[in-house]
């Protein structure tokens, strides 16, 4: 068996050890069923009208995968750092380095092992929204499966990226690091939509590229616009929140993810351990 795959599944051994996904879920229930309160509340509200109400379901949609995925990429980050970054720091990865092993499958299959658990985290997350969002005012988004592999991509990019941090220095600096650019990548999309409601190109273009600074935002932007989308196909009219990015971020997210696991690849195999 390829060292890349021995590693993988001992990570994802690891994380079910530890129990930190069976955690996770349970706890995620709470939000997902006070979006479900907050959604039926709408919907009840005799006070507000029919065009009203299509606003506010569309932004509490979008709202709530955002956070979701900001939340989602939060936890990446601190399990790569748990797992990775501190065994770094105690010597544990030091005995497996030592075996005839290739670093670079060791990186490889650290990623693999605690993507794994992440993707199906963020795959339950997901379909637990939707789930919650079309039964409770039965609207089912057209199209909606082909979100799911492009919302479970962004926390992985933001895992590669710890990763790739935590090789090049300490676990508390990768954690540091890779939060402060998650901050700064959703802060640009903000901006990128402040200012195309308010139609200011500049400020548009400055959130445009501080965003590109992690494809994550971009990512999640094109989830909410394509479910958006499938609501008006529905019948439901479109709240327009901001551009929505085209089909070449989906590239640019694939590129990015590559690229910081080569980088980082490359600072494992010279870390000295």
């Amino acid at each position: 068996m390829a060292d890349w795959a021995i590693v993988a599944g001992f990570q994802f051994r690891e994380i079910l050890q530890r129990r930190l996904l069976w955690l996770l879920l349970p706890a995620s229930a709470l939000p997902v069923a006070l979006f479900a309160l907050v959604l039926r509340s709408e919907a009840n509200d005799p006070a507000t009208t029919a065009f009203m109400q299509v606003e506010v379901l569309q932004q509490l949609l979008t709202m709530m995968l955002v956070a979701t995925c900001l939340l989602i990429s939060a936890i990446a980050s601190f399990a790569a750092i748990v797992t990775v970054g501190m065994d770094a720091e105690s010597g544990r990865a030091q005995m497996v380095v030592s075996r005839p092993v290739r670093r670079e499958g060791v990186f490889l299959g650290q990623f693999l092992g605690l993507g794994a658990g992440v993707a199906a985290y963020a795959a339950i997350f997901y379909l637990a929204i939707l789930l919650t969002f079309g039964l409770t005012r039965g609207v089912w988004p057209s199209g909606w499966w082909l979100g799911l592999p492009v919302f479970t991509l962004a926390p992985l990019v933001q895992l590669a990226l710890t990763l790739w941090l935590s090789a090049r220095s300490g676990p508390i600096g990768a954690g540091i690091g890779a939060l402060l650019l998650l901050l700064f990548t959703w802060l640009g999309s903000l901006l990128e939509t402040a200012g195309h409601m308010m139609q200011l190109a500049k400020l548009e273009l400055s959130g445009v590229m501080l965003s590109l600074l992690l494809p994550g935002a971009s990512l999640n932007g094109w989830v909410t616009g394509h479910l958006r989308h499938g609501i008006g196909e529905r019948g439901i009219i479109q709240l327009q929140l901001g551009s929505d990015p085209s089909g070449w971020m989906l590239l640019y997210g694939l590129f990015y993810l590559v690229g910081v696991l080569a980088a980082g690849m490359a600072a494992y195999r010279r870390r000295e351990f």
